[in-house]
C-alpha cells in the first residue's frame, strides 16, 4: 500500500508494513509536524537504544533507533520500513509505529520459493515488540515492555 493510499484514511492507519519511504512521507502519513523523541528505558531503569515519540489525544507511540535517528539527520532520503501493531497500554490501546533502515522483507531460498522471516514469532509481538527488540532492549524478557517512558 502507497503513503497515498494510506493518508485518504489516516486515523485508520489500515496497514501493518510500509517498506521503502522516507522520514518526510513518514511524517506526512501520520501527520505529524515535529517527531518528540524521548529515550526508552529497561525493566532496571537502564537507558536502551531505542527513542521513541507519544501522541497521547491520538493513541500512537513511534519507536526508532538512536542511531538511526543520527543517520536520518544526516540525509532525509534514507529508505525506510515503517511498521504498525495495535498494542494494549497503561492508558488503553494505541498503535506502535516501528521505523527501521529498509531492508527487503522477501528472500529466495535454495529451493527457489520466496521466504518471509517473521520478527515476531517466538513472543507474537507482545505489547508491539519484535522478538529481537523484546532481546534487545528489554533483556529477552516480554514483561519488560510495560516501562516505555
Amino acid at each position: 500500500m502507497s503513503p497515498a493510499e494510506i493518508q485518504q484514511y489516516p486515523e485508520s492507519f489500515n496497514f501493518n508494513l510500509l517498506e521503502h519511504v522516507t522520514i518526510d512521507e513518514i511524517k506526512n502519513l501520520l501527520q505529524i509536524s515535529n517527531i518528540e523523541l524521548r529515550t526508552i528505558k529497561d525493566f532496571e531503569g537502564n537507558i536502551t537504544s531505542y527513542l521513541c515519540h507519544w501522541d497521547f489525544h491520538r493513541k500512537l507511540t513511534i519507536k526508532i533507533e538512536r542511531e538511526l535517528v543520527s543517520l536520518i539527520k544526516n540525509d532525509r532520503t534514507i529508505s525506510l520500513d515503517l511498521s504498525r501493531c495495535s498494542s494494549n497500554g497503561k492508558y488503553g490501546p494505541y498503535n506502535l509505529f516501528t521505523i527501521t533502515a529498509y531492508e527487503p522483507s522477501e528472500e529466495i531460498s535454495e529451493s527457489g520459493e520466496w521466504e518471509t522471516s517473521d520478527q515476531y514469532s517466538e513472543f507474537n509481538g507482545y505489547n508491539g515488540w519484535s522478538d529481537d527488540d523484546i532481546y534487545d532492549a528489554f533483556e529477552g524478557d516480554p514483561e519488560n515492555t510495560w516501562n516505555v517512558d
